[in-house]
């Protein structure tokens, strides 16, 4: 399997599971605090929630620091790293960083963006 076929299957799963999401925000039936759960209890500022993604290309140290494990020094080196370095174009490229596993990338996909 080649890195673009990969990307356009993983593309598609996002663009799916987006989907989805907000099928069931739509469903009565699903109890609104269980959708907020996983989603939007990890964007915080101000004691309110935001559902929008953080963009990890112009995010503050606080604003990084508010995604689930993401303290400090991760933060910190998120940003040495973008005044070092052009701006990331895929989520992905953030296990560059030191801290950044492939599994901690997935519990932070529905949560930030590149754009």
């Amino acid at each position: 399997m080649t890195i673009q076929s990969f990307s356009k299957i993983l593309s598609f799963c996002s663009f799916f599971l987006a989907a989805l999401t907000l099928l069931a925000r739509s469903d009565p039936s699903i109890p609104s605090e269980r959708l907020s759960e996983k989603k939007t209890s990890a964007v915080k500022e101000d004691s309110r929630t935001y559902l929008s993604r953080i963009n990890v290309n112009q995010a503050s140290l606080e604003e990084l620091k508010s995604l689930p494990g993401i303290g400090e020094s991760t933060a910190r080196s998120i940003l040495e790293y973008r005044k070092k370095n052009p701006p990331f174009r895929r989520v992905e490229e953030l296990m560059i960083i030191k801290g950044i596993s492939r599994n901690r990338l997935e519990k932070l996909r529905g949560l930030i963006c590149v754009e």
